[in-house]
């Protein structure tokens, strides 16, 4: 048997292989004249932009000063003034100041803090504090009449004044926009004058915006470079004596354009082009390839019309032979091959027999691409897999963060291009395997029906082209299971798989998991108490016990602890060291902690009312440091402390030493607030960050708690670390409590220490304060 294709390849592949070679090379060669005609196009697009921009962002600030203005029009009472200007100071970004010189010779200054809140100071005359509403007073005595944007030439009535110092902040220069009524409106209007300070922070970040990654910009006025964006702090950028600016290290890849506004006359931008050099001599190539595409184009065009006659008559044959394979497909007979067939005429009649067979499999592939993603192999609906119910030997999960940040830096493009590439590289691995269920952009489910070992290495070693990683940001994060089950489960398999991802996220690197038979059913553990953890908070199912905090030298109990248990229906004894971490990490740990305080608090007031406790007597609750985050944390212990009838002199709350580090500003707010009304505060876990001692003196806790780890190794080299703490306290006359005291040995070891107050099994492990031994409850009431 013969084939008339092999005849037809071996003589045309020769010279299309050829024929391509010449065009690949000329085309190269051409290529890079077009891109560098390309760049040069793309600098002037961009100086384009950067001028309209500036010029809408300036005018943007302006529009903003005659909207304000108008805010105020006929408005003459001063509070009206402020209202009006603190809703308009919301909708105004770039601003991080504005004032106000009233005709009746007041100042009234609205500042923009780091926090986004807009403080207001007001100056009754110049050389006068400014007073803020809250009545505190500045040290601020200047004369608003004496700054550069107040200076309005006769007949003008706006204007951007220079750069100048900013008044009591060293380093610091203002940009200020003034703007003044008409003569034919001063009758409408309480002020002389409105001037809006420029923020400079938010023009850098403009400016970066606007320049890219890779361009230079920045602002100059008088000879002096005034703000520009982040790449022109890492050149040295020189004037030389005929006043043009030349970046130090320049390697002939930047061009410099010059950019005025009229409305800046003052005021010159310099853009700095980033552009590599190419060899500009090149164009003649253009037209040598031209000529060579032609010729080999003839020339194939010849070499094909020679082959297709010679063939011609072998085609006629061929034609009779799929007339008649038509008419049998037609009456759906039985086509046999016959031994003088071609090769061509053999593959056709098998083709033809097997599609009666084929034809679930077809339906099949039809149903697949309805759930395929156009242009990959990955399957867009979950539903699919369900339907077929195929049975799979391992199940893992990519999920590659900081796509958003390349789409927000470098634009859709870039992102597109790297999106593409990333989905390449998984179906060019994974699809041998797996099937490929896309998620999400950036979250990738892969299903292994054969060869789980290979899938697991494969996985395990999973990276991308250097050019995705080499871009700040972008990390992956893979996990895997290694267990047989039918793809009606993927969807219980998935939640398993983004519950053990949310453990990984505080990790900004990329990482692999292996979850083996005990991480597996520790994950389903998990992924149990994920679901059931909120109803267990509504059924009662979870409760506080106590345990005493004893003093040592006479043995009496000054304290207990809360500790939150959880006693479920359905598997029984769930251990706070599962159920805890697993409510930070599904963003539960308020409510959790919420429970925990108000339970805590109403069942001491109970005990309170029940037995004389003692004035000294404390009891330590646990708060989250999302609690403390809040702004109004200290109202509802406050009001829970009212409520319940407890003296808030005997409530410490406990912070572990480590959630130190994630805070905000509410985070101290609540804490002085706490303090001020009686309640302590102690340090929990201490010693599991003393890197971190600055935030310890800023907190100023009223005691600190050693972890049980510390006291289980008092007698090894941890002797030296309790030592340490023992000093420490004492040098800042803080007491220091030792949980976990299982023996005498380990009480007599730490009083040698200076420790007085502990806690732990040796006096009473934690229960309800109804269950609590006589020997530590106090007197009953009478």
């Amino acid at each position: 048997m013969y084939s008339i294709t092999e005849k037809l390849n071996s003589r045309f592949n020769t010279a299309v292989i050829l024929a391509v070679t010449v065009y690949i090379v000329l085309s190269f060669i051409t290529a890079i004249d077009f891109h560098k005609k390309i760049a040069e196009n793309s600098a002037q697009i961009n100086l384009i932009l950067i001028n309209n921009n500036l010029n809408n962002f300036f005018s943007k600030v302006e529009k903003e000063a005659d909207a304000l203005k108008d805010a105020i029009y006929l408005l003459h009472d001063e509070d009206e003034i402020k209202r009006a200007v603190l809703h308009r100071m919301k909708k105004i970004d770039a601003v991080n100041l504005v004032g106000i010189m009233l005709n009746n010779g007041k100042y009234l200054s609205f500042i923009r803090t780091e926090n986004g809140e807009v403080k207001f100071l007001g100056q009754s005359e110049p050389g006068k504090p400014f007073i803020g509403d809250d009545g505190d007073i500045s040290d601020n005595y200047s004369n608003p009449e004496s700054r550069p944007w107040n200076k309005l030439p006769r007949g003008t009535y706006s204007k951007w004044s220079p750069w100048y110092n900013c008044y009591g902040i060293a380093g610091k220069k203002c940009f200020s926009f003034s703007l003044r009524p008409s003569e034919e409106e001063k009758k409408s209007f309480a002020l002389k004058l409105i001037h809006l300070d420029l923020d400079e922070k938010y023009f850098s970040n403009f400016l970066n915006k606007l320049a890219g990654d890779s361009d230079i910009l920045f602002m100059e006025q008088n000879k002096r470079i005034m703000v520009g964006n982040e790449k022109s702090m890492l050149h040295l950028i020189v004037r030389d004596l005929s006043g043009s600016y030349n970046i130090s290290n320049n390697s002939g890849n930047y061009t410099d354009n010059v950019i005025s506004l009229p409305r800046l006359p003052d005021v010159r931008f310099h853009y700095f082009h980033y552009q590599k050099s190419e060899d500009t001599n090149i164009n003649k190539y253009f037209t040598l390839m031209f000529l060579c595409g032609l010729v080999c184009f003839c020339l194939l065009w010849y070499i094909v019309e020679k082959i297709t006659r010679k063939i011609k008559g072998e085609s006629s044959k061929l034609i009779e032979h799929l007339k008649k394979l038509a008419n049998s497909v037609y009456r759906n007979d039985t086509i046999d091959i016959v031994q003088n067939d071609s090769g061509e005429i053999v593959e056709l009649k098998k083709i033809i027999n097997n599609i009666s067979d084929k034809y679930k499999e077809r339906m099949d592939r039809l149903l697949n691409l309805v759930s395929y993603e156009q242009g990959s192999c990955f399957y867009i609906n979950k539903a699919i897999i369900e339907t077929n119910n195929k049975t799979y030997l391992a199940i893992g999960m990519l999920c590659i963060y900081g796509l958003e940040f390349v789409e927000a830096v470098y634009g859709s493009q870039k992102f597109h291009e790297i999106f593409n590439d990333i989905k390449s590289k998984i179906s060019q691995k994974y699809s041998k395997y797996c099937d490929i269920v896309k998620i999400s952009t950036e979250t990738y489910l892969l299903l292994c029906h054969t060869d789980c070992e290979e899938f697991i290495e494969k996985l395990s070693v999973l990276n991308f082209p250097e050019h995705i990683f080499c871009i700040r940001n972008i990390y992956i994060h893979k996990i895997a299971i290694c267990e047989n089950f039918s793809g009606e489960n993927v969807s219980i398999y998935e939640r398993k798989l983004k519950l053990a991802l949310t453990a990984m996220r505080e990790n900004k690197e990329s990482e692999f998991i292996f979850y083996d038979d005990i991480k597996v059913h520790e994950l389903d553990q998990k992924v149990w108490v994920a679901g059931n953890i909120k109803k267990a908070i509504a059924s009662n199912e979870l409760y506080l016990v106590y345990q005493p905090i004893v003093d040592m030298d006479n043995n009496r109990v000054v304290g207990a602890e809360a500790l939150c248990r959880w006693l479920s229906c359905e598997n029984g004894v769930i251990p706070p060291s599962i159920f805890v971490p697993v409510a930070e990490e599904i963003g539960l740990i308020k409510e959790l902690g919420d429970f925990v305080l108000e339970t805590a608090i109403s069942e001491f007031g109970v005990f309170s009312c029940e037995y004389e406790v003692a004035n000294d007597f404390l009891l330590h609750i646990n708060v989250s440091p999302w609690q403390l985050n809040e702004f109004d944390f200290h109202t509802r212990v406050l009001t829970l402390i009212n409520a319940f009838g407890v003296n808030a002199e005997q409530i410490c709350l406990e912070i572990t030493e480590s959630a130190v580090k994630d805070i905000n500003d509410s985070f101290y707010n609540n804490i002085n607030i706490l303090k001020e009304n009686g309640i302590k505060i102690s340090l929990d876990d201490f010693g599991s960050g003393l890197a971190d001692l600055k935030k310890l003196y800023k907190v100023r806790p009223d005691s600190i708690k050693i972890d049980s780890e510390f006291t289980s190794g008092i007698f090894d080299e941890t002797n030296k670390v309790v030592y340490f703490i023992s000093s420490l306290a004492r040098e800042e006359n803080m007491p220091v409590i030792a949980e976990g005291v299982e023996t005498e040995s380990q009480a007599r070891e730490l009083q040698k220490l200076g420790f007085s107050h502990v806690q732990g099994y040796l006096y009473q492990k934690p229960l309800p304060f109804s269950e609590w031994h006589i020997d530590s409850k106090p007197k009953k009431r009478k």
